[in-house]
């Protein structure tokens, strides 16, 4: 825990320009967390210029999951950052001045148990993309698609975001064509394969969840 944090640190630094000042706030009688907080409360937040609230954004934190005791650390850590800006102290004023953006996936069953890291602030679900805005991204990557298009994809990925990117991103770089990558696009061979397949052993380790998701992969399989 006390590299990742000091990685995590030093890195947010690195964006910002400053300079790694790990050895002068790392205390080693003291935590890994409450040097982390220190090191932002005193040095990051109080030395970044900036005219306007930070934003923090950190994606695909999914990744802890796998690491549970890792994962709880680190969430309970950006929980108390969160409750220090609402109800802290005389310097609540400096935490006010940062804005974390946590991005996660939930087909991960473990993030069940972490969810009291993650019932505060404003909790933002991205739903499943309707066909308007489907065929709105495919123009982003330059394709030109008609309705029939857009809807010969839904019927195999439906609306769910990271498969459709996906496909438009494999169909834009790799010039393959919608019709040569919707036949294969169930199987673990092809460039759904290991999404699918982490989700399928996640699921094993779930006998409910697992059984609706093999009659959903049964049923893209005969579509």
């Amino acid at each position: 825990m006390d590299k990742l944090l000091q990685w995590f640190c030093a890195s947010v630094g690195k964006s910002l320009g400053l300079s790694n000042q790990l050895a002068d706030y790392w205390d080693e009688v003291l935590g890994s967390k409450s040097n982390t907080t220190d090191y932002f409360e005193n040095y990051l937040l109080a030395e970044a210029e900036v005219d306007s609230p930070l934003v923090l954004g950190l994606d695909e934190v999914d990744m802890l999951f796998q690491y549970p005791e890792i994962a709880s650390e680190f969430f309970s850590l950006l929980r108390t950052w969160y409750e220090k800006a609402k109800y802290g102290d005389s310097r609540s004023y400096i935490w006010q001045n940062l804005r974390l953006v946590v991005v996660y996936a939930t087909e991960d069953d473990a993030w069940l148990n972490l969810h009291e890291s993650f019932n505060v602030g404003l909790p933002i679900a991205l739903p499943e993309f309707n066909q308007e805005q489907v065929q709105d991204l495919a123009r982003c990557y330059g394709l030109n698609w008609d309705a029939d298009q857009v809807a010969q994809l839904m019927s195999v990925v439906g609306g769910y975001p990271y498969l459709v990117r996906t496909a438009l991103h494999q169909i834009y770089s790799q010039d393959v064509t919608l019709d040569q990558l919707l036949p294969k696009s169930a199987t673990q061979e092809t460039v759904y394969g290991e999404d699918v397949g982490a989700q399928f052993l996640n699921r094993q380790q779930n006998r409910q969840l697992y059984t609706v998701f093999a009659q959903q992969t049964s049923y893209i399989k005969s579509a």
